[in-house]
Order: structure tokens, then sequence, then C-alpha cells
């Protein structure tokens, strides 16, 4: 019979997925972290970074834009007597 141990745990991570103005798509995820505070100030730095790279100075084959969302896992730990 399994027996939890100690209640569920949470993690978070954010996941970024950048669209150059080429067409080319990338995939990036950041933590795991114990809040999700940091998940969300990693999606608004890379906001930022896609609204800065549309500056007047900046070359247009660097231009990007970024969509980014927040997942959660948990993990519970049992006790397995039958191994």
């Amino acid at each position: 019979m399994a027996r939890s141990y100690a209640n569920s745990t949470r993690y978070f991570r954010a996941v970024i997925v950048r669209t150059m103005d080429t067409g080319a798509v990338d995939t990036y995820t950041y933590g795991p972290y114990d809040t999700p505070a940091p998940a969300k100030g990693r999606i608004t730095y890379w906001e930022s970074q896609a609204k800065g790279s549309r500056g007047k100075w900046r070359d247009p084959k660097y231009a990007f834009s970024v969509e980014g969302h927040i997942e959660v896992a948990e993990i519970k730990w049992e006790r397995e007597d039958n191994l």
C-alpha cells in the first residue's frame, strides 16, 4: 500500500516562443522556480526585448515577437512497498 509522505510541491517555469520576422521560431524554457514570480519576470523581460528589437536604430533582420506562458508541475512522493 502506498502512503504519502509529504504534501505536493509545485514548481513553475517560463516558456518563451520567439518568432523572428524572418519566420524562424525558437522555444526557450527558464526554471524551475518555487513561485511563479520569477517566471513572470522572464516573460516580461522577453516582451520588453521584443519591443526594443523594433527600435529606430535596430537592424530589421533581428526583429522578433514573443509569446510566453507559465507551466506548473507537481511532484508528490509516495512510499512504494512493492520493490
